[in-house]
């Protein structure tokens, strides 16, 4: 049976309730899904980001903390604020990641609720594919960082036609759903996430959309046969 995706007002609620559900098994499943290359694409955004000492960084969207881990192991004296919708996550990741450097938050990523101009830097991992609205989620990474700093995503991208979209067809709406149903018994929510990611944002689109939020030196990178993107941009010193 096709699958569908919820319908805008519905998103959010049924975003939280899925990850909610997956919490237990969203590493174990991320580590299979990827080969174990979500570690590598992970570090790579850490390179990009090149965290600094007496710097305090948000990760938006934070799950269960891959990236706030990474980047306060990168340093000796960074703090991390590492934001995310589901408590459940929020949970699994101060049991996996005990470091008095992470701050835990369970808020939206739509409406942060801090300050402008306060983040030093902000990184997200697989969090604008599921929002309702990706200008909004921007937006607010770009508000709550300072002049300067860099706004990096990490997610996926849909894959272009090429000789092996047909191949990536079969894992992403076959495969991806199988591997979620052995691992977690839940294969609706791992249908959710391969069509979601094929009706993400195209990467030029999404440089598009990161720019008109008041982002420069936007670019991207990508990985695995071209289904995952890492964009990467800079806050101008005029946006607000």
């Amino acid at each position: 049976m096709p699958f569908t995706l919820p319908e805008p007002s519905q998103k959010s609620e049924y975003v939280g309730a899925l990850f909610s559900r997956i919490a237990p098994f969203y590493d174990r499943m991320n580590r299979i899904m990827t080969f174990g290359q979500d570690i590598r694409w992970r570090k790579r955004v850490i390179d990009l980001l090149e965290p600094q000492n007496w710097k305090v960084y948000l990760d938006a969207g934070a799950g269960t903390g891959d990236l706030s881990q990474m980047i306060v192991t990168a340093t000796q004296s960074s703090i991390v604020v590492a934001v995310d919708l589901t408590r459940e996550m929020i949970n699994l990741g101060k049991k996996n990641h005990i470091d008095n450097r992470i701050l835990w938050v369970q808020a939206d990523t739509l409406s942060l609720p801090f300050k402008s101009d306060v983040f030093d830097g902000v990184v997200s991992g697989y969090v604008l594919r599921n929002v309702v609205n990706i200008n909004q989620a921007i937006g607010e990474q770009v508000r709550v960082t300072t002049a300067g700093t860099k706004v990096i995503s990490l997610d996926t991208t849909p894959p272009e036609n090429n000789l092996l979209y047909p191949f990536i067809q079969i894992y992403l709406r076959w495969i991806m759903p199988l591997l979620g149903k052995l691992v977690t018994g839940d294969a609706q929510a791992y249908r959710y996430l391969s069509v979601s990611s094929d009706r993400h944002l195209p990467s030029k689109e999404l440089d598009e959309r990161m720019r008109l939020s008041g982002l420069t030196d936007v670019t991207h990178e990508k990985w695995m046969a071209g289904t995952m993107a890492i964009h990467s941009g800079r806050k101008n010193n005029q946006s607000t």
